[in-house]
């Protein structure tokens, strides 16, 4: 990962949600290579890293509801 990249911060992943499925869930915005770091536990929570705030901030206004 570049040193300018982004990270959010996703909750409430199911649990059998793999990086791949992030990666098509935020097509379009560009996820470096080991940009997906999936925690899950209680919360089903994820790191993703953007290459840029732009990307990052598009990301946030997605919903999976």
């Amino acid at each position: 990962m570049s040193s300018g990249c982004v990270i959010i911060r996703l909750q409430n992943l199911p649990l059998e949600a793999r990086s791949i499925d992030i990666r098509r869930f935020f097509d379009g915005l560009q996820i470096p290579d080991g940009g997906v770091h999936i925690i899950g536990g209680e919360r089903g929570d994820a790191f993703i890293a953007f290459n840029s705030d732009d990307d990052a901030r598009m990301a946030m206004a997605r919903d999976g509801l």
